[in-house]
Order: C-alpha cells, then sequence, then structure tokens
C-alpha cells in the first residue's frame, strides 16, 4: 500500500519549478511555478485530473506577479470550471499610439497595478466539444506616469487605468490522450468576448480568440 500510495503521489504531484526569463522592459525576472494535479477519489487512472497551478514573479525593475489557476472536473468529465486569480505591478513602457508608435516613437515609462479574475464553466456536448460561458474581471491602476508625457494628459484610452468586466462564450474541442504531454489528438479553442457599460465595464470593446 505504501508503495502504491508513493507511486500515485509522484505522478500526480509537479514540484515547484524555477523560472528566470530577461527582457528589456523586466530586466532579469526571477520566479516559481507549481501544479499539483488530483483525482477524485474513486477515479480510474485514465481519468483526467483536477490541477491547481500556483505561481510568483519578481524582477529587478520591481515587478511583481503572483496568480493562482484551478481547474476542476464535474460529474466525471461532463463538466469543467476553470479560474484564474492574479495580482500584479508592473513598470512598463509606452511607445505612443498608431503609426508613429514603436521603436521610433517617444517612450514614455509608467508603472500599473491591477487585480484580475476569469472563470468558464463548459458543458460536453459531443465527444470532445465543450460548450460554455465565461466571465471576467480586471480592475487597473496607473499609479506612476511621466510628468507631461501622453498618459499624463489622459489622451489615452485606459491611461488613468479602469475596470473591465465582460461575459464570454466558449467552445473548446480538446482529444488529446494526455493533457500534459499529449502524443495524439488535437486541441482547439475559440471564445467571444463582450465587454460594456451596462456590465461595470469602463471598455466597451469586443474580443475573439482562436487557437
Amino acid at each position: 500500500k505504501v508503495e502504491k500510495k508513493e507511486e500515485k503521489r509522484d505522478e500526480l504531484l509537479l514540484p515547484a519549478v524555477p523560472v528566470i526569463a530577461y527582457s528589456r522592459e523586466t530586466n532579469f525576472l526571477f520566479g516559481a511555478m507549481m501544479v499539483r494535479a488530483l483525482r477524485w477519489k474513486d477515479a480510474p487512472p485514465e481519468a483526467r485530473p483536477n490541477t491547481i497551478a500556483v505561481s510568483g514573479f519578481y524582477s529587478l525593475e520591481k515587478q511583481w506577479a503572483v496568480g493562482f489557476a484551478p481547474s476542476v472536473y464535474l460529474r466525471g468529465e461532463d463538466y469543467l470550471v476553470k479560474g484564474q486569480f492574479y495580482q500584479h505591478r508592473t513598470p512598463a513602457r509606452f511607445w505612443g499610439v498608431g503609426t508613429e508608435a514603436g521603436e521610433n516613437g517617444t517612450r514614455e515609462d509608467f508603472t500599473a497595478t491591477g487585480t484580475g479574475v476569469t472563470l468558464s464553466a463548459t458543458k460536453k456536448v459531443f465527444r470532445s466539444l465543450r460548450i460554455g460561458p465565461g466571465g471576467w474581471f480586471g480592475d487597473a491602476k496607473i499609479p506612476a506616469v511621466e510628468e507631461g508625457g501622453v498618459l499624463d494628459t489622459g489622451a489615452v484610452t485606459g491611461s488613468d487605468g479602469g475596470t473591465d468586466i465582460g461575459v464570454e462564450l466558449l467552445a473548446e474541442w480538446d482529444g488529446r490522450n494526455n493533457i500534459y504531454a499529449p502524443t495524439t489528438g488535437t486541441f482547439l479553442q475559440f471564445w467571444a468576448g463582450l465587454h460594456r457599460d451596462y456590465l461595470g465595464s469602463d471598455f466597451d470593446y469586443e474580443d475573439y480568440l482562436l487557437d
């Protein structure tokens, strides 16, 4: 029994993995990520596990971010509920808007802080196809901008932060034989999102993703 328990533990527990990265915006970035996979009691070995991911990062530019992302199967694999929760502080660079933006534009440094939450619940409707609703909440602040710059004038949408709320429709085909190391199968994902002031959002737009 002890051997079986240890084998199962090794199979479902991924240790914390260190992360080191570099970019001009972040300088060197250091962090760690851990993923824990758990199956419901009496679930067959081939059942897809529920997962919990935790991450944290810090850079030499005093950026930081922490995140928590659970993914849970219910009623076998009929329903899949996913969430993501994160907070961050991000010094970044603004290069302008339009065709003059980019490396040749005027650079402004600014700092953004924010909290984000995403939730979705999909149901298996046909073979590997899942469909369901989702929601998005984001709250951002811009506590530091360059004095006299474009962001300081408030001429750019979102330059003083704001709240972003949206609803989404998701469709996902996941025929992979393993969600961590697939050798066969197909994964496709599509969502369409609607963000409006009557939902409480400070921004009106639509977004689409096809993966």
